[in-house]
């Protein structure tokens, strides 16, 4: 692919590839906030912790030992997105909702609506984007 392509559109290629693979992987477990939860059901900690190695293996694979993109390129938005949800995934929803509100800016914190509205918050989420609509 170097070859033929220069350096620099080769390295935003893979970061494009890269942040395909960021959003589908966010769309695997946490309901975009369009769609209906009902089907969505928080993953158990055996398949959450499948998913925590298939980030971590796909991270290296692009990283490809310094050769790839560097760490702080793959930290796009979306990531940072993903990481959150990561990171918060097996908080209740009235932790999580409590955080939102108590959130000075929100306007990073569509991850934490996605999941919120996976546990079961419709209403609560449908309240706050209602809110931000009418702001």
């Amino acid at each position: 692919m170097m070859a033929t392509l220069g350096e620099t559109i080769a390295f935003e290629v893979v970061l494009g590839v890269w942040n395909q693979l960021v959003d589908h992987a966010e769309a695997m477990i946490v309901p975009s906030l369009g769609d209906d939860p009902k089907d969505r059901k928080q993953w158990d900690i055996r398949r959450f912790n499948f998913f925590l190695k298939f980030m971590e293996i796909a991270t290296e694979f692009f990283v490809v030992d310094g050769e790839g993109l560097d760490v702080e390129t793959l930290e796009t938005p979306s990531y940072q997105s993903l990481k959150s949800i990561m990171e918060n995934y097996f908080k209740t929803k009235s932790e999580l909702q409590e955080e939102y509100l108590a959130l000075e800016d929100r306007s990073d914190a569509n991850w934490m609506l996605k999941l919120i509205k996976m546990k079961g918050g419709k209403d609560f989420v449908d309240d706050m984007l209602r809110t931000l609509i009418q702001t």
